[in-house]
């Protein structure tokens, strides 16, 4: 499935999504944040003859340089290989792993690419290595990543190391989802090579980019890959009005205790579940079913054109007949 997500400021909105997105790398076992931890690393691309420094950021036991790894889940973390854009250091997304890596991922952002006339072909090679270094690494019981590495990884980059994501070739299997933001063209062509991907992709895009324009980077990007179902999102969508779509029983005023709210609202509604469990013999699993069948209407009335109203009042009237049928 592929989403793109159109946004005025794409950078500065894409994380709260990105970090949603990338919960399908599996679940990351801790109620806590986990500190950030750094270091640099020589990787040698034997079979290209090639070094690839790079800039790791990971959960730490405690926040520092070459600290030890935290080691609280069992099955490790899962690493993102991300490129950086042109001439851009690695300090340019310190948004990215502050948001990333207190919530379990291992963010390795590749140095090379810094050549005034890139090989972008090598860069995107350079992010797909780093991804099988580490779970090279995560054999190794030299290296302070030993079993601290899960099989499930995610590329992606922002402009020109985010077209140089779609140079991966698709290799490895582990590569579960790719995103980016801005993602620029890119010689050889990452429109091209988007053709032949079918993995999750989220892509970001700017109304306001000057740079990589979305009618010529992102949308062709969008428009080619290899997906049996794509979503355009942008704010002139017609599925929401912000959370008062979502919140209409909240009092959206109480600002201050509006976050209170919500997890109130979530620990009644699990609790609820489990007591009429007990009561009522109402399972658990089938009401996490229906939400499944629920959520999945409403993103296939999205992809059809249907209105939120639309597919709200079909469910409603499959429900009434549910309960007529069932005599209540």
């Amino acid at each position: 499935m592929q989403l793109t997500a159109h946004l005025p400021r794409a950078a500065a909105r894409a994380i709260p999504v990105l970090s949603l997105a990338l919960a399908l790398l599996g679940p990351i076992k801790s109620l806590e944040a986990f500190e950030l931890g750094h270091r640099i690393l020589a990787l040698l691309n034997e079979s290209r003859d090639r070094q690839v420094p790079v800039e790791v950021y990971y959960p730490a036991e405690n926040a520092g340089e070459e600290v030890p790894v935290d080691e609280s889940p069992d099955a490790g973390f899962p690493v993102i290989a991300y490129g950086h854009g042109f001439l851009m250091p690695d300090e340019a997304y310190a948004n990215i792993r502050t948001a990333l890596v207190p919530e379990g991922y291992i963010v390795a952002l590749p140095t090379t690419g810094w050549e005034l006339t890139l090989d972008y072909a090598a860069f995107g090679q350079d992010l797909a290595f780093v991804l099988q270094a580490f779970q090279d690494l995560n054999t190794n019981s030299g290296t302070p990543f030993h079993e601290r590495i899960t099989p499930a990884a995610a590329i992606g980059g922002h402009s020109m190391g985010g077209g140089a994501s779609f140079l991966h070739e698709n290799q490895l299997e582990y590569i579960r989802a790719l995103f980016s933001i801005a993602a620029a063209e890119t010689n050889p062509s990452a429109i091209e090579a988007a053709s032949g991907i079918s993995l999750p992709v989220l892509l970001f895009a700017g109304f306001e980019d000057c740079v990589t324009p979305v009618e010529i980077h992102q949308q062709p990007l969008y428009d080619v890959l290899a997906s049996d179902r794509k979503t355009r999102l942008d704010p002139e969508h017609g599925w929401t009005e912000g959370s008062p779509t979502y919140l209409e029983e909240l009092h959206l005023k109480r600002l201050c205790c509006l976050g209170d709210e919500l997890a109130g609202v979530l620990w009644d509604y699990l609790n609820t579940v489990s007591a009429l469990e007990r009561e009522q013999g109402i399972s658990a699993e089938p009401v996490f079913r229906r939400g499944v069948f629920k959520y999945r209407e409403r993103v296939e009335g999205i992809v059809s054109g249907k209105s939120r109203a639309e597919i709200k009042a079909m469910q409603k009237a499959r429900l009434a007949e549910e309960q007529k049928e069932a005599g209540t």
